[in-house]
């Protein structure tokens, strides 16, 4: 893995643990893609997402060169959360997912709403 990153992909929950796998496994399904990094921010989740994102972040083989869990912090709501995963990207070009999305094995941007 080099330390370029093209892509910073952006994606915030709240109490998803029941559709944030999918989304992830998904991110590392990527085929063919620029060198692109995961931020995925916690927005206040009560139901164990973050515990599953840490759980996958502990994975030894990854598609992205570098993955970050971060907190949203006390105040809830997209726009704060989205702000919160942008200022941790390395990039300036970010794409912003949702757990309720599911990406295609050829690029994020053809991510479709489940």
């Amino acid at each position: 893995m080099s330390n370029a990153i093209d892509v910073s992909v952006v994606v915030c929950v709240r109490n998803g643990a029941a559709t944030i796998q999918r989304q992830l496994d998904a991110l590392d399904a990527q085929i063919e893609h620029p060198p692109f990094e995961v931020v995925v921010v916690d927005n206040g989740s009560a139901d164990g997402t973050a515990d599953l994102v840490r759980q996958w972040v502990g994975q030894p083989v990854h598609a992205a060169e570098r993955i970050t869990l971060v907190s949203s912090g006390p105040a809830p709501g997209i726009p704060h959360a989205r702000n919160i995963g942008c200022s941790n990207a390395r990039d300036g070009s970010s794409r912003s997912v949702t757990p309720t999305m599911q990406c295609g094995r050829t690029g994020w941007q053809r991510c479709q709403r489940l």
